[in-house]
This record gives structure tokens, C-alpha cells and sequence, in this order.
């Protein structure tokens, strides 16, 4: 019996800290990200917000969350908006956070609060801020998403150079459990499952139906 060898080489790896990458074609070709939150810098500017609301524009292939405190509506700072590619929020952000989504249903078993949504036209004063990598974690009785920006600068010419990436802090939110939970439910009928199959939103879609029914009362 033959035992075909491997002919096979490890690829270089590029880059350094947080951010790690190849290069399967060579400099020029598509390039491989591999991120490390736990070796990246913790954004400098933390938010608490109490409700959460998605705006999708599809025809810009971007997505708006919008955190805030309706109780404090009207003063300053009571509002922040993060703007990021659809792609970022509704593939590589779902997907990676399916686990993390089951943990957080078991904690929240048992539970009857629910967070709120923020109204459109009433959000006050409101923060613009862009970035394209996200990572969220949860612990005892709060979640944090910590928002993330990679130039494309820098993936240009790690691509074409094999230069560094850095990868820029932008915004910490810091959010009850029953707010990230309504994060994932606006999220979901939006959402590009890695497998390709179909979601099932029709208990969502219940579940907004509900919550307009009882706001119009």
C-alpha cells in the first residue's frame, strides 16, 4: 500500500497583534483575515443604551443600529447611531454569534422583561459612527459590543504588499441581556445564514406584530 504524501506548504502568515492574514495566491490575490479580539485594543468611548432599532438600506448594502435611553429622550447624547456594511451585521456577525444567542436564551429562561425599540422620529440627539467588525460577549445580567473598523487602506496594501493592519476601537455599547436579545430579533429576518438555508421568522414576525398591537393601544 502506497501513503500518498502531502505536497502541501503552510502559508505565510502576515501581520502582527490583533489582526493575522494570508495570502493563498500570492501578493495580489484574495486575502484571509484572522482577527483576535483579545488582542485588540478596548474602545475608549463607552454608551449604555436600553433599546435598540435596525434601519436596513438596501440599496447602499448598509445597515443603521440605533442604541439609546428612551427615558432620557430629548437631552443630549441620548442617542448613537453605528452605520456598517450589511454583510458585516447580517452574515459575519450572525453567524459567528448563533452560540452565543443560545447562552443567552438560557440565561434569559424564565425572564418576562423585554427591551424596547427606539422610535424612529423621536430618537433626539443622535451620534453617527461607521464600523465594519463587531464582537460581543455576555455576562452576568449585561452584554457588551465592542465596534470595530478596518480600513480599506490597509487591507489594499496588506493585500497587494503584505503591509500591517490596525485594527481601530470605536465604540463600546454596553446593553442589558433583554436588549441584546431584541438585537438578534430585529437582525433575524435580515440575517444570511452561513448554510445557506431558510430562516424561520414567523415567531418574530408574531412577536412584532404583538408589540405593534399593544403601542397602537
Amino acid at each position: 500500500m502506497t501513503v500518498a504524501k502531502s505536497q502541501s506548504k503552510a502559508q505565510k502568515t502576515y501581520g502582527a497583534g490583533a489582526v493575522r492574514y494570508t495570502l493563498p495566491q500570492g501578493l495580489g490575490g484574495p486575502i484571509q483575515l484572522n482577527i483576535d479580539f483579545g488582542l485588540a485594543p478596548p474602545p475608549d468611548t463607552y454608551y449604555y443604551a436600553s433599546a435598540v432599532s435596525l434601519k436596513h438600506n438596501q440599496s447602499l448594502g448598509m445597515a443603521t443600529l440605533s442604541f439609546g435611553r428612551p427615558e432620557v429622550r430629548g437631552t443630549a447624547g441620548n442617542a448613537v447611531s453605528v452605520v456598517l456594511p450589511e454583510a458585516v451585521i447580517f452574515s459575519q456577525f450572525w453567524n459567528s454569534s448563533r452560540p452565543l444567542e443560545q447562552t443567552l436564551d438560557q440565561q434569559l429562561s424564565g425572564r418576562k422583561s423585554s427591551a424596547v425599540e427606539i422610535p424612529e422620529e423621536k430618537t433626539g440627539i443622535v451620534q453617527t459612527l461607521y464600523a465594519n467588525s463587531i464582537f460581543v460577549s455576555v455576562g452576568l445580567g449585561e452584554s457588551c459590543l465592542d465596534f470595530y473598523y478596518l480600513p480599506p487602506r490597509d487591507l489594499h496594501l496588506a493585500r497587494t504588499r503584505g503591509a500591517g493592519i490596525t485594527l481601530y476601537p470605536v465604540v463600546r455599547i454596553t446593553l442589558s441581556q433583554p436588549t441584546l436579545k431584541r438585537l438578534f430579533e430585529v437582525c433575524r429576518p435580515h440575517a444570511m445564514p452561513a448554510d445557506g438555508g431558510e430562516l424561520k421568522v414567523e415567531a418574530s414576525a408574531a412577536m412584532e406584530r404583538k408589540r405593534k398591537l399593544a403601542k397602537s393601544r
